[in-house]
């Protein structure tokens, strides 16, 4: 066995040599005359020792089984029946398996009969790690999206807990990657082929996420905020179509900010008794909390209050 690019010989292969005839016709051939001996012989090359198959011109008269033995010279020898076709097959580590049928004038006609093996071709990688750019640490979870800059293929994937991913890739193409994580702001970089491995190598990358400044605010604690253009029905209290847009605006306040908690008040006319009043204020307040809450905001962050025509 050789290596198919450099010629070298392998050794600790596991070979399997059967006889095709054999196997058809399901029996031994004892007795076989006109036999061509092949063996699997040791030789010593810079130091290592490598077994190869040498042919036998000899024809000789054999009494035992066509069969595989082993001598005490480490000899291997196996019987070649003229006419006959042997199926081979080859294993090794590291190589793809090689599997042939050769008639057995082909094994016996050349003084060493080479079987080549091909490597097994390892694949080329990039391996990246998302990092904080402020502090240098590894980030993760983050979202990162790879597009081959020859065919346009698409690839989408979440970093693990430590920022990292890795992706097998063409040598021979650029890659573009871009990253994503909430709370910083998105960054993309090339992979240019140039600096890619193209023999089964791990090429290596950073991509740098920058924290976002928080949003500066002027909303203090007690802070009134004043909705101008939310208005009910006289003496009712459901949450008309065009107030609905207004208590939108207040629910993305309310999920830009998630530490804020806020009460909402509602006020009336003075057309009525002040209690009255105060009651349909309250309902109103209410009605308007439930909108929000609808929402998606926590309960424990809004609260109503009726105020009837009092603070207006």
């Amino acid at each position: 066995m050789i290596d198919e690019v450099t010629n070298e010989r392998i050794s600790d292969a596991n070979l399997n040599f059967n006889s095709m005839a054999a196997a058809i016709k399901n029996q031994s051939s004892g007795g076989i005359s006109g036999t061509t001996v092949l063996s699997l012989t040791p030789v010593e090359i810079d130091g290592n020792t490598y077994y190869v198959f040498n042919g036998d011109a000899q024809k000789s008269a054999m009494t035992n089984s066509p069969k595989t033995a082993t001598s005490k010279s480490c000899d291997l020898q196996v019987n070649v029946t003229p006419g006959d076709v042997y199926q081979i097959t080859v294993q090794k580590d590291g190589y793809e398996p090689w599997q042939a049928s050769i008639p057995a004038n082909d094994l016996s006609s050349v003084p060493e009969y080479l079987i080549p093996l091909k490597k097994v071709k390892k694949p080329n990688t990039l391996s990246g790690t998302i990092i904080n750019q402020k502090t240098g640490n590894p980030l993760g979870p983050a979202t990162v999206v790879v597009v081959n800059k020859c065919n346009g293929e698409r690839m989408e994937f979440q970093t693990n807990q430590t920022g990292k991913f890795q992706m097998d890739v063409d040598c021979n193409c650029d890659y573009e990657i871009s990253a994503t994580k909430k709370d910083f702001s998105d960054n993309d970089k090339t992979v240019s082929s140039t600096i890619i491995g193209c023999d089964g190598t791990n090429t290596t990358t950073e991509l740098a996420l920058k924290p976002k400044e928080p949003k500066k605010t002027d909303f203090t604690v007690g802070k009134v905020i004043r909705l101008d253009k939310l208005y009910y029905d006289f003496n009712k209290y459901n949450i008309r179509a065009n107030a609905g847009i207004e208590l939108d605006k207040v629910v993305d306040l309310l999920k830009e900010y998630p530490s804020m908690e806020i009460e909402l008040g509602s006020h009336t006319d003075s057309r009525v008794k002040d209690s009255y009043n105060e009651w349909l204020s309250r309902k109103r307040a209410e009605a308007a909390v439930q909108y929000i809450i609808s929402k998606g905001i926590s309960s424990s962050r809004v609260t109503a209050a009726g105020f009837g025509e009092a603070n207006w």
